[in-house]
């Protein structure tokens, strides 16, 4: 039997969480950021709802606000995650 250091190394990759993170973290600044912040390390969290099993939950550490986000959006080929959060920055900027 192989032992553990000579068996190959397998990964899972990056959860979707993971890949909703860096996208966003990627595309930044948005819609009201401040020019000057430019990229904003680990600005955003992302994480299942706990009670809806179709939707993540974004957590804006620079406006300090939720959003969520369904499924189905992810689903859909078209979907376009960097321009659907600037469409959301109206919302988050009102709580």
């Amino acid at each position: 039997m192989p032992t553990l250091s000579t068996m190959p190394h397998l990964t899972i990759g990056l959860t979707l969480e993971d890949s909703v993170s860096i996208m966003l973290h990627q595309n930044q600044p948005y819609w009201l950021d401040e020019i000057t912040d430019g990229y904003v390390d680990n600005r955003f969290k992302v994480s299942y709802h706990p009670k809806k099993s179709d939707t993540l939950i974004i957590h804006d550490r620079v406006w300090d606000a939720q959003i969520e986000l369904p499924m189905a959006s992810l689903q859909n080929e078209a979907f376009d995650l960097p321009n659907w959060y600037n469409d959301q920055i109206p919302v988050i900027t009102e709580k």
